[in-house]
């Protein structure tokens, strides 16, 4: 087996990475963490403040630190981007190319990068595979393929850098607050979730651990190409009418039906990373 490289995360104190650095301190892993403010993660000798549009700064880290893999997690999210689109671009765009930039300088062999199903629209009827054609509807869409390329132009302009995208599909499971599967579980009577429809919403659910999994195995695996994309879901498609099904009792009302429909295609995953979901969709699985 392939043992694992020295890690930089990026991004360590979101939800994602909070998972990640649990598994990689019960690993043993050597890595390091760089967050955005001070944050209690870590021993405090492991743990690196910065803001990532600061090129300058993100050198400093990965110079210091000398990772072998970047995992980069750091970023923002739908409705932070409409918020402060100049922020989005900066924080999205630019502090990919300035770590990718900083990676190949220093040696780096391998940047992961955190993208989204997002990049594929809502439009498909069954499971979509990284071929498949991309509709940018939203901001955080669009910055997200934007620094897909600029991972892949960085792979293409250095002789030792390789790089790979994950899109993930919608998460759920402990701290993923805005997955719809934790709504629905900690929403009041009063105040139940509105769904749109119960069997033409359809989505890909699949658990932040098994996310953790894929972006563990995409920071050292073999990929045979120097700038990958990978899907990372279960290949399950869920209706919301199995989605409460799954989960219930749940509090929700249906409002107007929306045709949207969503989910990976992993024959990618599966070869490419060795990648197999295991946790099913469930109460104990939103839960913990």
């Amino acid at each position: 087996m392939t043992p694992m490289p020295r890690l930089l995360v990026t991004g360590a104190a979101g939800r994602i990475g909070r998972r990640l650095r649990a598994r990689l301190e019960a690993d043993g892993t050597d890595a390091s963490y760089l967050v955005g403010r001070p944050s209690p993660i870590g021993s405090r000798s492991s743990v690196d403040v910065a803001d990532v549009t600061d090129p300058d700064r993100l050198d400093e880290v990965v110079a210091a630190r000398r990772p072998e893999a970047i995992i980069h997690l750091a970023s923002l999210t739908g409705a932070q981007c409409d918020a402060d689109p100049l922020r989005a671009a900066a924080v999205n765009v630019g502090a990919v190319r300035s770590l990718a930039e900083s990676a190949a300088r220093h040696g780096v062999t391998r940047v992961v990068l955190a993208s989204t199903s997002a990049v594929y629209g809502d439009g498909y009827c069954a499971p979509v595979d990284e071929s498949g054609a991309l509709v940018l509807e939203s901001l955080y869409a669009r910055t997200k393929r934007d620094a897909e390329l600029e991972l892949a132009a960085a792979a293409a302009s250095s002789p030792t850098l390789s790089t790979v995208v994950l899109r993930i599909f919608n998460v759920f499971g402990p701290g993923m607050a805005d997955s719809l599967a934790n709504r629905l579980l900690v929403a009041p009577a009063e105040t139940p979730v509105v769904l749109a429809g119960l069997d033409g919403f359809t989505r890909d659910y699949i658990h932040v651990d098994d996310v953790v999994d894929a972006l563990i195995r995409a920071s050292h695996r073999s990929t045979g190409q120097a700038s990958a994309v990978v899907n990372v879901g279960t290949g399950r498609p869920t209706s919301n009418r199995e989605l409460v099904s799954a989960l219930e009792p749940v509090c929700f009302t249906v409002g107007a039906p929306r045709a949207s429909y969503s989910c990976a295609d992993i024959a990618t995953a599966r070869t490419m990373l060795g990648f197999e979901p295991i946790r099913v969709l469930s109460r104990d699985s939103v839960l913990g």
